[in-house]
């Protein structure tokens, strides 16, 4: 009967240090994302900027992540014939 007591009692202080941990860490600032997409076949150029995007919108808009795109080979191709993009991800 006592086992089962301190087992309980065990269990509950665990339960209550990660809760209170939890809470801790959830009023803390949110760390931005630093993340990079690689781009080399030319196919792809359009995917490629969608998930760009779709990244932009999941984080809660621009600003909150640090995105970086690296071109290069056949997809670099595609970058220099159209006309710059004049306009920032949504």
């Amino acid at each position: 009967m006592r086992r089962r007591s301190m087992l309980r009692v065990s269990l509950a202080g665990l339960f209550g240090v990660l809760a209170v941990r939890e809470a801790a860490a959830a009023t803390e600032a949110p760390v931005r994302q630093r993340v990079v997409y690689h781009l080399a076949d030319s196919d792809r150029v359009v995917f490629v900027l969608g998930n760009l995007q779709n990244h932009v919108d999941g984080v809660g808009g621009p600003g909150k992540a640090d995105i970086r795109l690296v071109v290069h080979g056949p997809a670099l191709r595609a970058f220099h014939a159209s006309p710059p993009m004049t306009t920032p991800l949504r």
